[in-house]
């Protein structure tokens, strides 16, 4: 569902692989997903910054490196709890939209030109 988005990379996609996501999607950061598009962690260009610091290569392995432990919501229709998220948390880019399994349902993001929160489905 997400595999076009440069919002989203695979598990097996390496530090190379998610800088041309980042660069491309220009929101800092993309979420890493297995093939059931569950959501694994995510990854910033800080986090990829670092590693490469600490001796990491381009072409270690991206789960290396993910933070697991991102802030997602399971929305259920409330599109309060969207905007709510945005403001507590400014250094916030792009937040996940998952189920009770941890699938990806959405991605929420903040348009850089007018700070207004949109969705890619």
């Amino acid at each position: 569902m997400f595999k076009d988005s440069d919002l989203v990379i695979s598990e097996t996609a390496n530090i190379m692989e998610a800088m041309e996501a980042i660069n491309s999607n220009q929101k800092g950061a993309a979420f890493i997903v297995d093939s059931n598009d569950t959501l694994l962690g995510v990854v910033s260009d800080g986090d990829i910054r670092r590693a490469l610091l600490q001796g990491a290569i381009l072409i270690s392995p991206i789960v290396k490196i993910m933070n697991i432990n991102c802030i997602s919501i399971d929305r259920d229709g409330d599109a309060l709890l969207v905007e709510q998220v945005f403001v507590a948390n400014p250094q916030i880019t792009i937040l996940p939209d998952i189920d009770q399994s941890r699938k990806l349902k959405n991605i929420y993001y903040k348009d850089s030109k007018n700070d207004k929160i949109l969705s890619i489905i």
